[in-house]
């Protein structure tokens, strides 16, 4: 059975840390509950956060953003 490694970029933007920090944790939670829109959903194992970036942008009041690299087994249909 043929299998691939995806990755995902996901980019949260947010006007404050606690509203960034809070978008993140909801996405996070829908990929560990496996509620993602993918073509191919039930063939999706081995979810993994692969890493998180904070980043603020410039300016007084610059918005808040959050890289997150999430990664995940497919089972191919041969």
């Amino acid at each position: 059975i043929p299998i691939q490694r995806l990755g995902v970029e996901v980019q949260v933007w947010a006007r404050n840390v606690k509203e960034r920090d809070e978008l993140s944790q909801q996405i996070l939670d829908r990929f560990r509950s496996r509620i993602v829109t993918f073509s191919s959903t039930e063939k999706l194992h081995d979810i993994r956060v692969d890493g998180t970036n904070n980043v603020d942008e410039p300016g007084e009041q610059g918005l808040k953003r959050k890289i997150i690299n999430v990664s995940f087994l497919e089972i191919l249909e041969s």
